[in-house]
């Protein structure tokens, strides 16, 4: 991994080529006007960026998210709302049905994302169970959960 948060020593130029398209169209979705406010607004250096959009370095799993979030900030779903997280995973299983290559260009990036996300999950599921528990715990013999 160089300094730079990409890959590019360990990718087919055709691969970083496929995950430079992808950033350019997460770059297209943000409704950003230039590549440095959206590497602002995902919170990463304009100089990554800018080697990413064209190229030469891929991100890694934790910038890939950053990305997806800023790309995401000004979606507006005509469905029930989500949460940015899931949005921002199912943007990823879209770009990899529609391109395999994209996949393996950023296999290590994708696991990485994998292992955050059943992370969160678990965290998320623990925490909730604390929280009924201590709701439990609170409401005392004649409250129970409404559910």
């Amino acid at each position: 991994m160089s300094d730079n948060g990409g890959m590019a020593d360990l990718r087919r130029p055709e691969q970083r080529r496929e995950v430079a398209q992808f950033i350019r169209e997460l770059f297209r979705r943000s409704g950003c006007a230039t590549w440095e406010q959206f590497a602002v607004r995902a919170g990463v250096h304009a100089v990554q960026i800018s080697d990413w959009q064209r190229g030469e370095h891929v991100p890694d799993g934790y910038n890939l998210l950053k990305l997806i979030g800023a790309a995401n900030v000004l979606a507006v779903e005509e469905q029930a709302p989500s949460h940015p997280l899931i949005d921002s995973i199912e943007l990823l299983v879209e770009a990899i049905e529609s391109s395999p290559s994209f996949a393996r260009a950023l296999e290590p990036s994708l696991r990485e994302v994998a292992r955050q996300v059943r992370s969160l999950s678990s965290t998320a599921e623990d925490t909730s169970t604390r929280l009924d528990e201590l709701l439990d715990e609170r409401s005392g013999p004649q409250g129970s959960r409404a559910r």
